[in-house]
C-alpha cells in the first residue's frame, strides 16, 4: 500500500517537473521569438532607412 501511494508521489512529482519544464520552454520560445521580432524589425528600419531620406 506504501508502495503504491510512493509510484502515485513519484508520478504526480514527475508530472509537476516534466509541466514546469515545458512552460519554461514555452516563455523561453515565446521570448526568443519577440527578440526575433525585434531583430527584423531594426533590420527592416536600417534598410528602409536610407530609401526614405531620398
Amino acid at each position: 500500500m506504501i508502495y503504491e501511494w510512493f509510484k502515485l508521489d513519484v508520478r504526480i512529482y514527475y508530472l509537476q517537473y516534466y509541466a514546469r519544464s515545458f512552460s519554461n520552454f514555452l516563455s523561453a520560445k515565446q521570448y526568443q521569438l519577440s527578440c526575433l521580432h525585434i531583430c527584423i524589425s531594426l533590420a527592416g528600419f536600417t534598410v528602409h532607412g536610407p530609401f526614405n531620406i531620398h
